[in-house]
């Protein structure tokens, strides 16, 4: 294995760049407003009963395995069974709406802005709440408004028929998030615990708020709080706690504390949880803890896996120009990162497509001269 010659100083830049590519750096607070002394029975809008649970469980795992119109359908017949349940209601939701834009998709459909499915399923539920206006039927409605302005309206239209709705602060919590309005989504997070300090998605939000801060320490006791309390409440798959225990880890590694997100990382790649994120992370953790040899061959390893991974390239790139120095091999892997990403046309690998002419122009500029 090739000696390292990094500084610490230098090590943490480095590291930094390799975990840009898993983990988003904007606001938050570092008391524990989820803390409370007080005693905890069923919360308002939870009224789903034992006798549905098995059924709503299996509703959970049809939805996570990618089949939604068997999801929508059971969802839809417990929410007959639990009308009160408003988390039940916003499963089904969601299920209704991953459903329609599979359709859309399958059927090749070209959907403006005004037909798509999500429009024609936000005009149902604010239809559905102006003709019986109850706290929950505004908040199902708000969810689904692209507008911040019109979720705020629809959203304090809830809280006006019930001011201690804890969800419709989370809601605009989550409204405010969306908009980069970090101290908004503070403030309603507050509200959020003072009403329900067991609200585990507002505690979500937070750790994630936290943590895309950069206030490493205080996101992960959220998410440490989030992970003790998952086994108390039904609607936490093993698919969510793995995604949250890989969550924490990269929130360790941005702390530097390699070796707990090590450990966290052991237990994962038998879970059910993205892969290709999990094998960033695990790049990232074995640069942490000065092994970019085996980093190298753990990204190869993903890239054979899946060729047209985006990721796996990026994070070999970086290895070989920031931690082996390698500029020549660097170019090479730059110029295949160019080559996946031509393909593709998200966001994400624009960005990437971006980053790799960067790297490339500027080894290109050092004319370096090819090993031997």
């Amino acid at each position: 294995m090739r000696a390292l010659t990094l500084s610490t100083a230098a090590r943490r830049a480095t590291l930094a760049s390799v975990l840009m590519a898993v983990l988003c750096v904007a606001c938050a607070t570092t008391q524990k407003p989820w803390v409370s002394d007080g005693a905890f029975g069923p919360q308002p809008y939870e009224a789903i009963s034992e006798g549905l649970l098995e059924e709503v469980l299996e509703g959970l795992h049809e939805f996570e395995r990618g089949h939604f119109a068997r999801a929508a359908s059971v969802f839809e017949a417990a929410c007959h069974e639990a009308p009160n349940d408003l988390r039940l209601a916003i499963l089904y939701q969601e299920a209704r709406l991953a459903r329609s834009e599979e359709r859309a998709r399958q059927l090749g459909l070209a959907l403006d802005q005004s037909s798509s499915p999500r429009a024609q399923l936000r005009r149902i539920y604010r239809r559905a709440a102006e003709e019986n206006p109850m706290p929950a039927a505004f908040v199902l409605a708000a969810r689904l408004e692209p507008d911040r302005k019109a979720a705020e309206l629809l959203l304090g239209r809830a809280l006006e028929l019930d001011p201690r709705m804890a969800w419709a602060h989370y809601a605009l919590a989550h409204v405010a998030a969306s908009d980069g309005d970090w101290g908004a989504v503070h403030s309603e997070l507050e509200l959020t615990f003072e009403l329900d300090p067991r609200h585990l998605p507002a505690l979500r939000l937070l750790a994630w708020a936290r943590a895309t801060a950069g206030e490493l320490k205080s996101a992960a006791e959220a998410y440490e709080a989030w992970l003790e309390r998952a086994g108390e409440d039904w609607l936490v798959t093993e698919r969510m706690q793995s995604t949250l225990e890989l969550d924490l880890a990269l929130v360790y590694l941005a702390a530097g504390e390699a070796r707990r997100a090590e450990e966290l990382l052991k237990g994962l790649p038998g879970a059910d949880v993205d892969s290709r994120r999990l094998s960033a992370s695990v790049i990232a953790a074995l640069c942490a803890r000065g092994q970019p040899d085996l980093a190298r061959a753990a990204a190869e390893a993903a890239g054979q896996a899946d060729p047209t991974a985006l990721m796996p390239a990026v994070q070999e790139a970086l290895l070989l120009e920031l931690w082996l120095k390698d500029p020549w091999a660097a170019r090479e892997a730059w110029r295949r990162v160019l080559e996946i990403s031509a393909g593709q046309s998200d966001l994400a690998s624009g960005l990437q497509r971006f980053r790799a002419q960067l790297h490339l122009e500027r080894l290109l500029a050092e004319d370096t001269v090819p090993p031997r």
